[in-house]
């Protein structure tokens, strides 16, 4: 029993090391190495493997939880970009402002093009959005996208993955490409009453994680190219992010920037943007805030970033089974408009 409790350690301490890894990563950019940023993706796990070990060892030999405890205490802050831990009353009376990735439902709306739009439209008309920024577009759906937003106005006119319809006036708008259709960004500066700010609908280069579902084979094969390709797009997303930082510094007016980013909270792309913008998530946030339905645990990959003079008074991620993505429900309280 002594030889499998020192064996159990072991790999105790082996995830210690590799906890302290993820931990560093925010700090390295991806120019230099990608090593850091590998263990980042897998953080989740690490939390729950910690959680697990601490449990083992309190019943085992309960000296031995304190190193699995003081792992997490040194993530202290990883920890809180994880996991929500507020519980607000939803805010009813402000602006909500919806951001979702609908790549995926392309396979719900081929069914039944006219029955699963108004079905969609029903959905969207629950949370009564005064603004939509949609990623992932398909281009023979757009009709279906002008029935479900037919009180909106849409930002592009022309076609590119992201857009953003809004309900408020558009004193000002514009499109930042990348090199596909799919990944790019679009802006609007809005008006609200009073109060005029900017919005991002953001779609950032992909890993194309694996789908839940997959055989384990499948799920093996894609997650060997994932990590093949996985600096190759963690770069292309620090250029990405780049430009987009450097455009959104010349807004006159303050900044929401929200979407799919495809990295995680412990990645250097993201502290790169919370230089600058608050993360929505950690005031508001609830839970595990997963937004990708995948294989892989509380992967958080959407987000909602937004100026600190912003006046964000609610957040939340919505479960739904249109789309690969959970839509983001970010809510403004402007006091003056």
């Amino acid at each position: 029993m002594k030889w499998l409790l020192k064996l159990v350690y072991a790999v105790n301490i082996v995830l210690a090391l590799i906890s302290l890894l993820a931990y560093v990563s925010p700090f390295v950019n991806p120019s230099l190495t990608w090593f850091f940023s590998f263990f980042a993706i897998g953080f989740p796990i690490l939390l729950i493997a910690h959680i697990i070990f601490m449990v083992f060892w309190l019943v085992n030999k309960p000296k031995y939880l304190l190193l699995s405890f003081l792992t997490l205490a040194l993530g202290f802050f990883p920890l809180k970009r994880t996991i929500g831990f507020h519980n607000n009353k939803p805010d009813n009376k402000g602006v909500n402002i919806m951001s979702y990735n609908i790549g995926h439902s392309k396979y719900f709306f081929d069914e039944d093009p006219d029955g699963r739009a108004e079905e969609f439209k029903s959905f969207i008309g629950k949370y009564n959005p005064a603004v939509v920024c949609l990623q992932e577009r398909t281009r023979r759906h757009l009709e279906l996208y002008d029935k479900i937003f037919d009180s909106y106005h849409l930002i592009p006119d022309d076609y590119i993955g992201t857009c953003i319809y809004s309900r408020l006036p558009v004193i000002n708008s514009g499109n930042i490409y990348f090199d596909t259709n799919a990944h790019n960004a679009t802006w609007a500066d809005l008006v609200q009453g009073k109060d005029t700010f900017r919005v991002y609908s953001i779609h950032l280069s992909s890993n194309k994680v694996v789908r839940p579902g997959d055989d384990i084979k499948e799920i093996w094969e894609r997650s060997l190219f994932i990590l093949d390709k996985y600096n190759f797009h963690a770069l292309k997303r620090t250029e990405q992010i780049k430009t987009i930082l450097e455009h959104s510094s010349q807004s006159p007016y303050p900044v929401m920037l929200t979407g799919d980013f495809n990295d995680v909270p412990q990645s250097y792309l993201y502290r790169e943007v919370c230089q600058q913008y608050d993360d929505a998530f950690l005031q508001y946030g609830k839970g595990f805030g997963k937004t990708h339905k995948t294989t892989l645990p509380i992967l958080r990959i959407d987000y909602s970033f937004h100026s600190s003079d912003l006046p964000v008074s609610d957040f939340r991620v919505v479960k739904s089974d249109y789309s690969d993505h959970y839509p983001l429900i970010t809510t403004l309280n402007f006091k003056n408009s």
